[in-house]
């Protein structure tokens, strides 16, 4: 079997190579792009060649420079980057030479995806250069925005702690007694404590802020009661939880306070950043809708929406939008596409009452009530439509608005 899958692929690949040698696989486009560097020694330095096409090592830092930022962009650390980059590239342009050689190059999902990582691309291009580069914050907005959102900086209260956990009360005194003997608190813990991923660092639990102590096994309220009264160094009498029994002392405590401006600078200058970065964003996308002319037509886009339903979904949708001209349409589109469906009666009769009841639109109502008569003259809803009808022609419109 191996031996017969060899020599299909065998074949398969002169095929392949057949079509891929005259078409010159791997080849640069006119537009490809300047990928030299002031910033890089050797970017003109050729690193591969596929089919003869030349890879600079320019190319490849801008590859990682644009596709990988967060890889080192100077120093060794970026030749080294280089070395493994390379390798996804010659992959990629291999690839790409044979999707140009099988004319993968037009498929319509190709062209698509160009269009669409075009604007994106662009949009990205613009929105750094225009937006983020140009924002640029200084001392006033970062004393403003802190003075302003003080609040929002205040530096938590925090208790560092140690536990015990035991299994019974008499097991709990025990232990405490050792440690009031002047036992030492690590070295029991690692000795006797059942939580043995605490007990291994002696008894040391993550930081602690108030609210109920959550462990593996749950929230334990009855843990922070306990916490919450004790003196940086001292220790609790035998606490109960509903799991277990603890010994709990308490390391160190930090009481809420706000932060300085300094302990908190590079926080506040991220968020005043990103605050004018967005102010900056908005202003600059409305002066350019208002000067593309956008235009939305949320019309389209509902009917488009209804589109992709089916009927007991328009109906269903009806039924529960509130929005009484929306409503109307879910029917209407209902009534259009499905006029022998199971819900066309219904449809029919819900235009001529929201019409009334709700819309006041009297000469739709009246179209649509008598309509539903004449088709459905045996419906249960007969006898109401008659009596909305009733009122119609009596000039009787929404109660809602007095008609």
């Amino acid at each position: 079997m191996r031996k017969a899958m060899a020599r299909t692929w065998g074949a398969g690949a002169i095929v392949l190579l057949s079509l891929l040698t005259p078409l010159n696989c791997g080849s640069r486009s006119e537009s490809t792009p300047d990928f030299a560097s002031d910033q890089v020694p050797g970017c003109d330095i050729v690193v591969a060649r596929v089919n003869g096409v030349p890879i600079t090592a320019g190319e490849v830092y801008q590859k990682i420079r644009i596709g990988y930022p967060r890889m080192p962009q100077s120093g060794p650390g970026l030749g080294m980057q280089a070395k493994q980059i390379i390798k996804m590239m010659i992959d990629e342009r291999c690839l790409a030479g044979l999707a140009e050689a099988t004319g993968e190059d037009q498929d319509p999902d190709y062209l698509r995806s160009l269009y669409f990582a075009r604007l994106s691309l662009l949009a990205q291009i613009a929105n750094r250069n225009q937006i983020t580069n140009r924002v640029v914050p200084n001392e006033a907005w970062i004393d403003s925005f802190y003075q302003a959102n003080q609040e929002r900086f205040t530096i938590k209260p925090q208790v560092r702690w140690s536990h015990i956990q035991v299994d019974s009360e008499a097991e709990a005194r025990r232990v405490s007694a050792e440690l009031r003997a002047g036992g030492d608190f690590a070295e029991l813990a690692r000795r006797y404590s059942k939580d043995r991923n605490s007990a291994e660092g002696g008894g040391r639990m993550p930081p602690h802020q108030p609210g109920p102590v959550v462990a593996p096994f749950g929230s334990q309220p009855e843990l922070d009661a306990a916490l919450a009264v004790l003196a940086a160094g001292e220790l609790s009498q035998p606490v109960r939880s509903a799991f277990a029994w603890h010994i709990l002392k308490v390391d160190a405590r930090r009481e809420a306070r706000e932060a300085s401006l300094d302990e908190i600078r590079q926080d506040v200058i991220a968020k005043v950043v990103a605050q004018r970065e967005g102010q900056r964003l908005r202003e600059v996308l409305d002066s350019l809708k208002a000067a593309f002319q956008v235009e939305v037509d949320p019309a389209a886009l509902d009917h488009f929406h209804r589109l992709q339903m089916n009927e007991e979904e328009l109906f269903q949708a009806a039924q529960a939008e509130k929005e009484p001209a929306q409503r109307l349409a879910y029917y209407q589109d209902l009534r259009e596409r499905y006029p022998q469906g199971a819900r066309a009666a219904e449809a029919l009769f819900m235009i001529g009452f929201v019409c009334k009841e709700e819309l006041n639109d009297l000469p739709q109502a009246r179209q649509a009530l008598e309509g539903f008569l004449q088709a459905y003259p045996e419906h249960p809803m007969a006898a109401s439509a008659r009596a909305l009808l009733d009122e119609v022609q009596r000039g009787v419109g929404s109660s809602a608005t007095g008609g």
